[in-house]
C-alpha cells in the first residue's frame, strides 16, 4: 500500500481541506470589501447615493452570505424570478 501523508489527504491543492471544514478566507479577498458592486458604487454609479445606514445594510448582507433570493422556498424563487414581490419571513 502506498503511503501517504496526512497533510496530503486531508488537503486539497489549493490550501482547503476536502471535507467537513470551511475554506479559510484571506481578508481582502471574500465578502462585501472584494465585490465588485462595493467599488461599483464606491466609485459612482450614475445617481446612486447611499446612506451610511444603506452601506451597512449592504455590506452587511453580503458579508452575511444572505440568500440570493431571500427564501429557500422554490415557489417563492420562481415568483422572485418572474418579479414578483414575496411576503417577508415570519416572525415566529
Amino acid at each position: 500500500m502506498k503511503h501517504v501523508r496526512y497533510s496530503e489527504w486531508v488537503v486539497d491543492g489549493r490550501g482547503f481541506r476536502k471535507a467537513n471544514s470551511e475554506p479559510v478566507t484571506q481578508p481582502g479577498f471574500f465578502g462585501a470589501v472584494a465585490s465588485p458592486l462595493t467599488t461599483l458604487l464606491d466609485d459612482g454609479h450614475g445617481e446612486v447615493n447611499l446612506s451610511e445606514d444603506d452601506w451597512d445594510r449592504l455590506t452587511t448582507w453580503m458579508d452575511a452570505n444572505a440568500l440570493f433570493y431571500g427564501t429557500f422556498d422554490e415557489a417563492d424563487q420562481a415568483r422572485q424570478l418572474r418579479g414578483e414581490r414575496i411576503a417577508g419571513p415570519s416572525r415566529e
